[in-house]
């Protein structure tokens, strides 16, 4: 029997256990369903909000209508008409002057949640202070609330302050408040 080289026992047993007739991918691939497969959709429509849309009317009367979903192609509409895709490059300037707009409204939008999220954090702060939990705001190292915890500067809280604080500031499955909190 020859002897394989060094470096090449690693690809003579893949192919050796991927081309034996009894292995499951070949058994895999030997079988045929004649069904249709169904693959979930990869990306769901978005609806058009304040924040992706942008409706105006020109000098000539034409309405426009840009719908920008994340970083996809625009959609342009002229008088409630889809522009194709391979036409949109005739509206350049048009298109740019109204992204220029969303962003600007995106950009607002995040100020004042983050305007909103700083305001929340101090009234837990504030709360945290007039229990009795932290002497004052400056003790207030880190904080984490969610649906199930309430950890203030690395301690776990009891359950009856947990579920004070997460009756008041958490209304939904989906809502979080963390301040210089590390899951380190």
């Amino acid at each position: 029997m020859k002897k394989i080289p060094k470096g090449l026992w690693l690809p003579f047993i893949s192919l050796c256990i991927l081309g034996a007739p009894g292995s499951a991918q070949s058994q895999k691939s030997a079988l045929t369903t004649g069904k249709a497969v169904a693959f979930p959709a990869l990306a769901t429509v978005e609806k058009e909000t304040f924040l992706n849309t942008i409706t105006t009317t020109g000098p000539d009367g034409i309405r426009y209508k840009l719908v920008q979903e994340g970083d996809r192609l625009p959609k342009l509409y002229l008088n409630n008409k889809l522009i194709p895709t391979g036409e949109l490059d005739r509206y350049t300037a048009l298109i740019d002057k109204l992204t220029s707009i969303l962003w600007e409204r995106q950009k607002e939008a995040a100020r004042q949640n983050e305007a909103r999220i700083n305001s929340q954090q101090l009234a837990i702060v504030n709360d945290l202070v007039k229990d009795q939990i932290i002497k004052n705001q400056k003790d207030a190292l880190s904080f984490r609330l969610t649906l199930n915890e309430f950890i203030v500067n690395g301690q776990n809280q009891s359950f009856t302050i947990f579920n004070r604080y997460m009756k008041k500031y958490i209304n939904n499955a989906d809502k979080m408040y963390q301040f210089n909190y590390s899951s380190k």
